[in-house]
């Protein structure tokens, strides 16, 4: 059954897709993390395996190639655990943490950097990154400056702060990972981009930067609340355009829901007017992937 907000709101013209190793993933994904992840009890281990992360990673990411999607879905699930880890420390406690996983995706290059193996976020993340690279040196590279864009925005103070509408969409694109996430499925798919090819798809990626940041706190308004209200002041600060929107029109949180949602429907709109358009000047293989990698990762927030 729907949500309330959700009523009268047409659905998505887009059409979802799943990965054809969702299922060998899922299964890998959650012994790995059951097995090396310290939960704090049996309970907490299977509401991880209820959230099926693995299966939202996986519709994001139909058309990866069979020997990385695990890269992809590692990845993604571990800051996914991450940042619900964040919400419970200040931001200055989770710069900090932020900060030593990015050292550990560096790499041991010319530092010597090891991880602590007694930790475990440390060695995931150290042994990934190195397995990323082993498999595709320069795609891998590609994603981390992205990644640590998003890290950092994980704990950006201006999360503190009331914004307007347009200034929370151009700050949320950045702190949802939007660039970050599009960059992991051309390393996932296999498509290495020129600087020029990458200024060409800018608009259609600024665009599903909107689309997936405003679809995913429609979503996950509810949880995140809940984190404003029990968790630590600064990490599980209340940062979401359905908040926003409530706060600068008197709207209720209902209503607020629909009409940023209605505007996720136009942002689809948008996206194949402009998928149009490039494809006159761009009509390659490495394009039409792109393009459909944008329209994936928006449907994979959902079922809607």
């Amino acid at each position: 059954m729907k949500p309330a907000w959700l009523q009268g709101i047409p659905p998505s013209r887009w059409a979802a897709r799943i990965h054809p190793l969702v299922d060998d993933q899922r299964a890998a994904i959650n012994r790995f993390y059951l097995a090396h992840r310290p939960f704090p009890d049996v309970a907490a281990g299977e509401k991880f395996v209820r959230s099926d992360l693995t299966g939202s990673v996986c519709y994001a990411y139909p058309d990866a190639k069979p020997e990385r999607i695990g890269f992809a879905c590692l990845l993604l699930v571990l800051l996914f655990l991450v940042d619900d880890l964040l919400e419970e420390m200040s931001l200055a406690d989770g710069k900090q943490y932020n900060e030593a996983l990015m050292e550990m995706m560096r790499g041991p290059g010319g530092r010597g950097v090891q991880p602590d193996r007694t930790v475990p976020a440390q060695w995931f993340m150290f042994d990934l990154w190195e397995e990323m690279r082993n498999c595709d040196r320069a795609g891998a590279e590609r994603v981390l400056e992205p990644a640590f864009k998003f890290m950092r925005k994980q704990t950006d103070p201006r999360r503190l702060k009331k914004m307007g509408l347009d200034e929370y969409l151009k700050y949320r694109g950045e702190d949802v990972g939007t660039y970050f996430i599009a960059e992991l499925g051309r390393f996932s798919a296999g498509v290495l981009l020129s600087d020029t090819e990458r200024k060409l798809i800018h608009p259609l990626e600024l665009n599903y930067a909107h689309h997936l940041s405003v679809m995913n706190d429609c979503w996950s308004y509810d949880k995140e609340l809940r984190a404003a209200r029990e968790l630590h002041p600064e990490g599980g600060v209340l940062c979401n355009a359905v908040a926003n929107l409530v706060e600068d029109t008197g709207m209720p949180v209902i209503e607020a829901r629909g009409e940023l949602y209605r505007r996720c429907r136009e942002w689809e709109e948008c996206h194949d007017q402009l998928a149009v358009e490039m494809l006159a000047k761009w009509d390659t293989k490495e394009y039409k992937g792109v393009e459909a990698e944008c329209r994936y990762d928006s449907r994979s927030d959902c079922g809607q």
